[in-house]
């Protein structure tokens, strides 16, 4: 029987013949290998014989473009300056040629990658590669993308996502937060970002303000406009000790606005989510 050189080592029969068995495995898969098929016994002797029973024993293969897209698992929330990988599952289980991954993106940072290849129950294999990178709060809103390129068949398909970091209060410059006072009163005024949003708290000598307020003594007005939070303090009568408390899941920022002379700077004190300071 002369065999078709193309199909050399890409046609197996995985079945147990003997269990009544003939399952045919095509490993990477092309186009011309579209169309049916039917099963045919060849032994000694000359015996042949083909099972051609329309319904039963001739299955059409249809080789279609490649469709399914790349799985993207995260080991985590995305935290500016925690560790993190991010895996890429190649679509489908295989058994041909191991694909090749490229990653690209415009991390700020160094990163690692390493690829893995696992053995399923039924022989097939699933092939990974991953990602390994410690991300900033630049990072927000950077794109990566995973390529997966099987070169066996010379197609190729991939995945992105957009990096959505979580991380901790800041204010940016001094001028996100300010006092200025008069004989007859105080404003005060706090922008602090953070994701997931900021809560904003006012302390003013030793009382903690966690809410909007207005009375005849005080007025405090606090907004939040995506990850940023705006809270504005007016306080009558001279000047007290007053600070901008913000906190979310990753950390607590501490900004005491009480200027004790005009030439002194204003303390900025922020804490991680695990006590570590990070100003």
């Amino acid at each position: 029987m002369t065999v078709d050189k193309d199909t050399i080592d890409r046609f197996k029969l995985v079945g147990m013949i003997q269990n009544h068995d003939c399952t045919l495995r095509i490993d990477d898969a092309k186009k011309t290998d579209h169309g049916k098929y039917f099963f045919r016994i060849e032994g000694i002797n000359h015996f042949m014989f083909s099972y051609k029973e329309p319904i039963s024993t001739e299955p059409f293969v249809n080789v279609t473009d490649l469709w399914e897209l790349p799985e993207l698992s995260l080991s985590r929330v995305p935290v500016a300056e925690t560790p993190m990988n991010i895996t890429c599952t190649a679509p489908g289980r295989c058994t041909g040629t191991t694909p090749i991954f490229a990653w690209t993106g415009t991390l700020n940072r160094a990163n690692s990658t390493f690829n893995t290849s696992s053995v399923n129950r039924d022989r097939t294999v699933t092939h990974a590669s991953t990602i390994t990178f410690t991300p900033s709060t630049g990072d927000q809103n950077k794109i990566l993308t995973c390529e997966v390129y099987y070169p066996a068949v010379r197609a190729s398909i991939q995945a992105t996502l957009s990096l959505n970091m979580q991380f901790g209060p800041r204010s940016g410059d001094t001028n996100n937060a300010t006092c200025n006072s008069d004989p007859h009163q105080t404003k005060c005024s706090c922008v602090i970002q953070s994701n997931p949003p900021p809560v904003i708290w006012w302390l003013i000598n030793e009382e903690l303000v966690t809410k909007n307020v207005r009375n005849d003594t005080m007025q405090v007005s606090s907004t939040i406009h995506g990850h940023t939070g705006t809270s504005n303090l007016t306080l009558r009568g001279s000047r007290s000790r007053i600070a901008c408390i913000s906190s979310n899941a990753h950390g607590v920022l501490f900004v005491d606005l009480t200027q004790k002379s005009e030439n002194e700077d204003i303390i900025i004190e922020a804490i991680s989510g695990n006590g570590t300071p990070l100003v």
